[in-house]
């Protein structure tokens, strides 16, 4: 009898415990739902793998939700992140084999079966990821001749991504010795097996024209609808500038806002931004700043560096959004670590107000290496200053020299000076310094007439 009631106790435990797991597990489903609703697509996944692993298994809904967060982290350019996208087609696939006959399901599954169908425009190549991770360094240490041995693995295996990837080799000349001519060929060996970024490569190539490509409007027009029509975001997206700068086509903002809408339902986080902008200027769209800053904000969860930086102006100055210091920094230091060059030398003058010249120096040398003229003018002044504890002649000219290759003459007129006076470590030379200070004068009249 004792031992009848002590096994009826355990199994009352045990489904007691199933019961607080599988309500844990709802909850946490919830969260993640609402993390997805509020756009917060890095959250989602972490909730979701909590409320799977305390059910105890995949269910239609939650695999549902991992699909479409997946889709939305792969963002419009799949082929950064091969992890995830194998993930994804993995998920799809089990969810249109396992769920096709579930009742109720009708909606999602057609909406999986659209994401399944998308991705057929990327690579399923193994050859091919490993020459794209090493050319670009995505999660190996850059190896351009392994990239090289891999890429032509992958175009005996047929693969057209891995063809184009073969041109762009030969057009930056960074794997093989740079050859403009086949480059071209190669682009043109892709875009005839249709592959959607060649076919984009080839209408940029008929829209610009170089010393060996003829420029060419409407072969142009023609390849870049081609790349569109077949749904990719980068392409919609450009066909929306083009409308926007009367460039191939008339220039109409209206018809520009209707394809950056269709670019941003791929993902493609550069139309999300440009809508922002639309709002924001009210061009092809009614003003307003409040819908300006929504799309902003969606450009931003999908890691956009720029829009990061324009959404802490509108922050600072209180457009669309309530004025916020707080979050105007946050954004700030989000852009510049994304490596945005404006939100660095930004975050540089910020610290410099501040009196942080540590800081100050660190972001606008970062501004500066990325090419920001007045970014090295701001490092050189820093070093040559006598108010702070930094004070270098020796890196104050490095950086003067850089400005001035930039163009700007209060460089150069500085750098004279530093010739004349023989600072820096440099030998005297009135003769050099007259130079500069000429070249910084030739280069105002130019600017003021």
């Amino acid at each position: 009898m004792n031992k009848i009631i002590i096994v009826s106790l355990s199994i009352i435990a045990v489904a007691q415990i199933t019961l607080a797991q599988n309500t844990i597990a709802k909850l946490k489903y919830q969260e993640a739902e609402e993390a997805f609703a509020n756009e917060d697509y890095q959250s989602v996944l972490p909730k979701l793998e909590e409320a799977e692993k305390l059910f105890g298994k995949i269910n239609p809904p939650m695999l549902y939700l991992r699909i479409m967060t997946q889709e939305k982290l792969l963002g419009d350019n799949a082929h950064s992140n091969s992890n995830l996208l194998q993930a994804l087609r993995e998920n799809c696939k089990f969810y249109l084999k396992e769920y096709e006959h579930v009742e109720g399901l009708d909606d999602k599954y057609k909406d999986v079966y659209r994401v399944s169908e998308d991705l057929n425009i990327y690579s399923d190549n193994t050859n091919f990821f490993r020459a794209r991770d090493y050319y670009y360094g995505l999660g190996e240490s850059k190896d351009y001749k392994k990239a090289f041995e891999f890429v032509k693995e992958a175009i005996e295996e047929g693969d057209s991504h891995a063809m184009n990837l073969m041109a762009i080799m030969y057009k930056t000349g960074l794997s093989i010795e740079k050859d403009n001519k086949q480059s071209i060929e190669w682009y043109q060996r892709a875009a005839e097996k249709e592959n959607v970024f060649a076919l984009l490569n080839m209408a940029i190539l008929y829209r610009t024209g170089n010393d060996f490509f003829p420029k060419d409007n409407v072969k142009a027009i023609s390849y870049y609808k081609r790349s569109a029509d077949k749904g990719l975001g980068i392409a919609l997206n450009e066909i929306g500038d083009l409308y926007e700068l009367g460039e191939l086509f008339p220039k109409d903002e209206q018809i520009a806002v209707e394809w950056w809408r269709k670019a941003a339902a791929k993902n493609n986080s550069e139309a999300m931004s440009s809508l922002g902008w639309a709002y924001y200027k009210g061009s092809g769209v009614e003003k307003n700043k409040i819908l300006a800053v929504e799309w902003f904000n969606r450009a931003v969860k999908m890691n956009n560096a720029a829009a990061m930086h324009t959404l802490a102006l509108l922050y600072n100055r209180g457009e669309g959004v309530e004025k916020s210091e707080a979050k105007y920094m946050e954004l700030l230091i989000e852009s510049a670590d994304h490596e945005y060059t404006l939100a660095m030398y930004a975050l540089g003058s910020e610290y410099s107000v501040k009196g942080d010249d540590v800081q100050a120096i660190r972001w606008y040398e970062k501004a500066a290496i990325a090419g920001h003229q007045d970014a090295a003018f701001h490092v050189a002044e820093k070093y040559n200053s006598y108010d702070t504890a930094y004070r270098d002649e020796k890196k104050a000219l490095q950086w003067y020299s850089k400005a001035a290759e930039y163009g700007d003459p209060n460089a150069m007129i500085k750098l004279g000076l530093y010739y004349k006076e023989g600072l820096g470590g440099l030998t005297k030379d009135s003769k050099k310094g007259k130079e500069w200070k000429a070249k910084a004068e030739e280069l105002n009249k130019k600017k003021k007439a």
